[in-house]
Order: C-alpha cells, then structure tokens, then sequence
C-alpha cells in the first residue's frame, strides 16, 4: 500500500505545500483509503517534520499499536500507542 501510494512521499510533499504534520499524515491515509484492490491490509506511518514534532498513525491495524520514543532531553525511551484509524 505505502509502494503504491507513495506515501512516505506524499506525506513530505503535504507538509512542503503548507500543511501540518497532522494534516498531512490525514491526507496520506486518506489516500491509501482510495485502493480497492491488491494488499490492501494494515499499514502505520510513523512521521516527523522539521521541527522534531512526531505523529504516528495506524490504518486497519487492530490495536493497540506500541512505538518506542525518544529525544534529546530524555533520560530513557517511552513506549507510546499509535492513533488507530480503521477503515473496514
């Protein structure tokens, strides 16, 4: 899905055009949800954009979706959870 819709791409594009970095993984989401065909399963994006703010978002997985981060400033990595977004 991600190959076919280019969405890494896209989501640097989005965000090169104006959006924000929330916007923009919406509008990469909303275009996986256009494939009908082919593997069209679950996929997650994990995004970042220039000014260290992170966005992860999970499309048809069943969650809860665990990612582990960490920044400067941090003494130890944190376990958060994906926004889940189901779309069957």
């Amino acid at each position: 899905m991600n190959i076919r819709c280019s969405t890494a791409h896209a989501v640097v594009l989005y965000m090169k055009m104006g959006m924000s970095l929330d916007d923009a993984v919406y509008e990469a989401i909303n275009d996986l949800k256009y494939l009908k065909d082919g593997y069209t399963e679950g996929v997650t994006i994990h995004a970042i954009d220039n000014k260290g703010n992170h966005k992860v978002v999970s499309l048809n997985c069943p969650g809860p979706i665990p990612y582990w981060f960490w920044q400067d400033g941090m003494y130890e990595p944190k376990e958060r959870f994906a926004e889940v977004i189901m779309a069957k």
